[in-house]
């Protein structure tokens, strides 16, 4: 139970509801509560703080919001990927006493482990998205404006095959790494105000 939710069970001295305030606050306040509402210097005071409160909720809703011209595109990349993650094809490897199957969810979880890792050592890229499409693994970045993430991308990919050949051997997927978006910088220093403008 959020906060919200504890505040409007509260009841005020006068014996009011403060959720029956919240409610008048969203609705208007009907003509029979008025004149309480004129000689009640609590509620006065609530519906005063309320007002505060909701200022910035109604400020964004009367905000006009304009979709990124990718909404789309992103938006389905993310449902194939939590597709992938509870399907598609297991890989197959051979092994002395036998087959070993791997589920696709094992395989992009690593290339996901494995791309973060890779992308440590270029400065000022990170992932967006890791997904299987058509029997082969998509890692999807971004690059900080002015990376020259066009040069990076081969050395990106070579590397990212060699480790995941490092545990998949022969069978390890056919792997492509492509620029998403190029956004604006950060400067790396972990903190909450530079975190990759990435999703």
């Amino acid at each position: 139970m959020n906060e919200e939710n504890f505040a409007s069970d509260r009841r005020l001295p006068c014996g009011q509801r403060v959720g029956e305030l919240i409610g008048y606050h969203l609705d208007g306040v009907p003509p029979a509560f008025e004149e309480h509402l004129r000689d009640c210097p609590h509620c006065r005071a609530e519906l005063a703080e309320i007002s505060r409160r909701w200022r910035p909720v109604r400020r964004l809703a009367r905000s006009h919001a304009v979709p990124s011209n990718d909404l789309v595109d992103r938006t389905l990349t993310t449902l194939r990927g939590l597709r992938d993650r509870h399907g598609g094809q297991p890989l197959e490897l051979s092994q002395e006493h036998g087959k070993l199957l791997i589920q696709a969810a094992a395989t992009l979880s690593l290339t996901r482990r494995l791309s973060a890792e890779v992308l440590d050592d270029f400065s000022g890229m990170a992932m967006r998205s890791c997904l299987m499409a058509d029997e082969a693994v998509r890692v999807d970045v971004v690059a900080a404006y002015p990376t020259a993430a066009h040069e990076f991308l081969p050395e990106i990919r070579r590397r990212l095959v060699a480790a995941l050949h490092g545990y998949l051997g022969a069978g390890t997927p056919d792997v492509s790494v492509r620029l998403a978006d190029v956004v604006p910088p950060w400067d790396g220093t972990g903190e909450e105000t530079d975190i990759p403008p990435i999703g």
